[in-house]
Order: structure tokens, then sequence, then C-alpha cells
């Protein structure tokens, strides 16, 4: 009985592919052979040139690509069918990418270059180990990150002035972005003298100048220590940090101030040449506060603050109070790491601390399992007033349309909401009945 894997075989071997590489420019390579040839995304390949010489490339894309072939006739020889042979067309599957020049192997030693002459068709092959280590030796920095995803046994290695300039780093979630750019930031805080502004959302880089164990005492251990020296961490209130991370609405330009009040200079003429006529009434520095009260001392900017009470910002714990130092007066050269904790901030703009706070009084788990579903509006609303809050205990939402309607159905309600007759249910007898 012939099997698949015989018919497959022998039309590979009848239509075989070679495996190829060409450039009309000397810079860009054009990749072609069977799907076998063993050349991924990102490693290097060796072009075998007619001079003996031998062209280092780094493969770029790859593709598999999909043609008919010629008619072939397949004799069939099972006992008891009526059938001797069959024809049909074959399909044949393909390997197409493109690569880049990286350098030249010739006198024994590896030249980098970024083109070379252009040349026709010559034979290419996945790089070896040796060859893989000469070229990142030759080409890559002093920044060690890890080991090489095609040959594990070389370093990989980045150039630290590149991070001067722009870098892009991409990955689907729990691929390791936030664990890699921690390590790039350490061997950055170590390695060099990169002045480092870290703008952490999660709080996840807030020990950065800290050791996983104080009494390490290894040569790494102690050239982190120096390094970490320069480490500032700015935070919230109630967090232990270098500095506080708090500002005031003068510290921001009029553009981020008209953001924050979500007025836009052609939909809402009016309350934006308010803002702009009372921030520039105020003398520096004010607040939100200061804004919303001399808008209302005017009844032409009046409506300015009823956007300010409606938003909530003033509550934010962003703003600075008192006698504290904004952020924005920090002085950059006192470290020369900052790390901005925005994930300690309470507001419903950032920062996950929030979510302890919404639900603290909830019936069900006290907070425990609750989750603030304020996506459901198309903008982001207060959760301590949430529009809709849902129980992961309790499958139905806890919200009670009226105190009289609350009562029939055996809840008891909280404070009433900005609207009138509404209010937040905090306890039920049964979690399945929803008021």
């Amino acid at each position: 009985m012939v099997s698949f894997d015989d018919v497959r075989i022998a039309l590979a071997d009848r239509f075989r592919v070679v495996t190829a590489a060409l450039s009309a420019d000397g810079r860009e390579v054009l990749l072609t052979g069977p799907v076998d040839v063993g050349v991924d995304v990102g490693g290097f390949a060796v072009v075998e040139l007619d001079d003996g010489r031998r062209l280092a490339v780094q493969v770029r894309s790859v593709r598999i690509v999909e043609r008919e072939g010629a008619d072939v006739d397949v004799t069939v020889d099972e006992p008891g069918l009526p059938v001797r042979s069959v024809r049909g067309r074959a399909m044949v599957r393909t390997l197409a990418g493109s690569a880049t020049v990286l350098g030249v192997f010739g006198d024994g030693r590896f030249v980098a270059t970024p083109e070379t002459e252009p040349f026709p068709e010559r034979h290419v092959r996945p790089a070896t180990e040796a060859e893989t280590a000469t070229i990142a030796a030759a080409l890559a920095g002093t920044l060690d990150v890890g080991t090489m995803l095609h040959a594990p046994a070389v370093p990989a290695r980045l150039h630290p002035a590149g991070f001067a300039r722009h870098t892009f780093m991409c990955g689907q979630s729990g691929s390791g972005k936030t664990y890699t750019t921690g390590a790039v930031l350490e061997r950055l805080l170590v390695a060099t003298t990169l002045p480092i502004v870290v703008l952490d959302p999660n709080s996840d880089h807030v020990q950065l100048g800290r050791l996983r164990d104080p009494g390490d005492d290894s040569p790494a251990a102690r050239r982190h220590r120096e390094a970490a020296t320069g480490v500032r961490v700015v935070r919230a209130r109630g967090a232990d940090s270098d500095h506080l991370l708090c500002l005031d609405l003068s510290d921001l330009p009029l553009v981020a101030q008209a953001l924050l009040l979500r007025l836009d200079p052609v939909h809402d003429l009016d309350e934006y040449s308010a803002l702009r006529r009372v921030t520039a009434s105020l003398a520096v520095p004010y607040s939100v506060a200061d804004v919303r009260s001399a808008a209302a001392a005017d009844p032409a900017t009046a409506r300015l603050a009823t956007r300010i009470d409606n938003l909530g910002i003033a509550a934010w714990e962003l703003w600075r109070r008192g006698d504290e130092r904004s952020a924005a007066e920090l002085d950059m050269t006192a470290g020369r790491c900052f790390v901005i904790d925005l994930g300690s901030l309470n507001s419903p703009a950032s920062g996950p601390r929030w979510r302890s706070a919404c639900w603290a009084g909830c019936g069900c788990c006290g907070g425990a399992a609750c989750r603030c579903s304020w996506w459901w509006t198309r903008r982001t609303t207060s959760c301590r007033r949430p529009r809709r809050t849902r129980c992961r205990r309790a499958p139905r939402i806890w919200e009670c349309s009226s105190p009289a309607r609350a009562a029939s159905s055996g809840c008891t309600c909280s404070s009433p909401r900005s609207a009138p007759g509404r209010c937040i249910r905090t306890s039920c007898p049964s979690a399945t009945t929803c008021c």
C-alpha cells in the first residue's frame, strides 16, 4: 500500500526547488527554497559566492508560496480496486523570503558591510553556530541581554547607544515584555551613563534601585548597588518614595488642561475660550479648585465650573496640596534614573488602587472579588460612583433604580447618586436577586 508520505516524498523529488539567494542591488537579498530549508526570521544565513567568499545575511521575512505544478500520474496497486492509475495536478509549496546583507567572510576574517556586488542565484544555507558567533561578535554591542535564539551558546548583546533613539518592543500578552524591559533597564543602569526616565503605569519598575537579596555581595551586585544610588522613585501619597508625584494644574500647558476637561477648541468654542481667559487671569501656580472658583464667579464662564464639577477632576490624587512640592520642580540632575510610578495614583484616569477603594462596601464580598465595569460608558467615569458594578461572586448588577424598588426587593441602598432617586445597593439577601 502506498502511503501519503511516499507520495509526498516522490512529488518533492520530482518538483524539487533549488535553495538559492539572489540580489539585484547588493543590499536586499531574495531567498527561495524548500519549506524545510532551515532559515528563520531573525536568524543568520550564509550565501556562498563564486570567488570562495561567504556572504552573511540576516533573514527579515519568510513566507510559504503555493503554486500549481505539472500533471502527474500515480499508479494504484491495490487489490480489489478497479482503478489502476490516477492523474492529478501537484501543488508545490516553497519558501520565499528576504534578507539584509551584514558582511562578508573572506581571508580568514569577517568584514561588516551593508552592501556588496549584485549576484545571481547562489546557494544559501543557515549559518553554523561558529559563523553566528563570529557575526555577533563583529556586529553586536556591549549590553549583554541573554543568548541568541538560533544559537543558545552565543551571547546576545545590544548597542547601548541605540537606546538614545527610538526603540520599539512588542509582543503578545504574557510574552515577557515587562521582564525584558526590566532587564534592559538594569543593564543600562549599570553599563552606561545614559539618563533614564521610566513612566511606569503598572508599578512594575519601582524596585529598580534595589537588589532582590540585600545581602548579596557578588561583583554584579556591587556594581548594581553603586549604580542604584542614582535611582529616584516618584510616587503618590502613602507610598514610600524619594519624591511625591503631584502637580499643579498650571504645570500643564493649556492644550493638556483642555484635554483633561474634554474640551475641543472647535466643538467647544465658548468653554475653551472661557478656560483660556480664566487661566490667563490667575497667578501661577494655580489649582483645579482655583480655576473652578474663578469660573463660577462669572456667569459668562459658569459652564466651565459646572464641567469641572461633573468630571470630578478636582478630587484626583494627582494634584498638589498645601506646602507639597510639585513634581514639575524636580531637579533632574539630582539623579540619573527617575521612575515615575503612575500606577500609584488613586484616580479614575490611572492606577490600579482605585479598585479596592471602589468596592469596599460591596455586600456580597466586601470588595474582595468586585470588578468595575466602567468601560460600559463611552468615557471614563468616576469609579466611586460607577454606572455599573459587577461582583464575580454575584452575577447581577449592583445597582438599584430607586429606594422604593430596593426596599420591595429586600435590598438596603446606600447614599443617593447624582441622579435623583437612584442609589447603589450594598447588600442583598440573595445574590441572584436584583433590585
